[in-house]
């Protein structure tokens, strides 16, 4: 091939890569879209659909549900009931905000007495409570509490432990009322505010006697508050446990 025709063919070339430049990057990026975590397409490392790998969002595939393990009603006055039901997240490191749940009251007959909707969040790898106060039944008496969560869970990687605690607590009845005052230490180096704190009373025979829920408005970094939980009757049953439940996230 003689050099004038090479030196065409170099030409013909150059011009090509020019205009593939000039035209081809423009259109490039005018159409091309980077893999994101919203693209609804498995790209970019992910271990599924825009979930896993580089994405915040988990992936649900493994992650076991919230499991349910009693729950009971408790009388606050003629007609008036608190509920409570006792859960647990048995995965790791994962907790599920906002999800809903219902309550069920049944008489002795199985007849369906009230009935109580709501949501909460799941904390991560502990046992929990959801509260709902002030279930009205009228003049009928409730013998069976159901509960059951009724949204699926969306899990997400669980934030930094409260450092939490009950240090001391002290269990005092009267004759027209109860009361158990109780010490919080917060042992993290960040203050908390809007701690809400579950207080159930067990019996010698491991079945829950009373429960009580209340609010610590403010709580210091590695301070500590007071809190009491009341109830407007004597309980005169030996009280063999008490157990004390955080949550963060919830109201009353």
């Amino acid at each position: 091939m003689s050099w004038s025709a090479r030196r065409k063919i170099i030409v013909f070339l150059i011009v090509l890569i020019a205009l593939g430049i000039v035209v081809g990057l423009p259109a490039f990026f005018a159409f091309y879209k980077a893999p994101t975590c919203f693209d609804g397409v498995q790209n970019q490392g992910e271990e599924g659909i825009d979930c896993g790998g580089p994405c915040s969002k988990l992936c649900q595939v493994g992650f076991a549900p919230p499991v349910e393990l009693w729950a009971t009603s408790s009388q606050v006055v003629s007609g008036v009931y608190n509920l409570l039901a006792y859960a647990a997240n048995p995965n790791t490191g994962v907790y599920a905000p906002n999800i809903s749940y219902d309550f069920k009251l049944y008489d002795s007959s199985g007849i369906l007495i009230s009935e109580r909707a709501g949501s909460t969040d799941i904390p991560g790898e502990t046992n929990f409570a959801v509260f709902e106060p002030s279930v009205t039944t009228g003049n009928r008496v409730p013998y069976r509490t159901f509960f059951e969560f009724t949204s699926a869970p969306l899990w997400t990687v669980s934030p930094a432990a409260s450092g939490l605690s009950v240090t001391a607590s002290d269990f005092v009845t009267a004759s027209t009322s109860s009361r158990v005052d109780a010490s919080v230490l917060n042992s993290s180096l960040n203050s908390e505010s809007s701690v809400y704190v579950t207080a159930i009373l067990y019996g010698a025979d491991g079945n829950a006697i009373a429960f009580s829920k209340t609010v610590i408005p403010n709580i210091a970094a590695l301070g500590t508050a007071s809190v009491s939980f009341t109830w407007p009757f004597p309980i005169t049953t030996t009280i063999a446990k008490k157990e004390f439940l955080f949550d963060t996230n919830s109201s009353l």
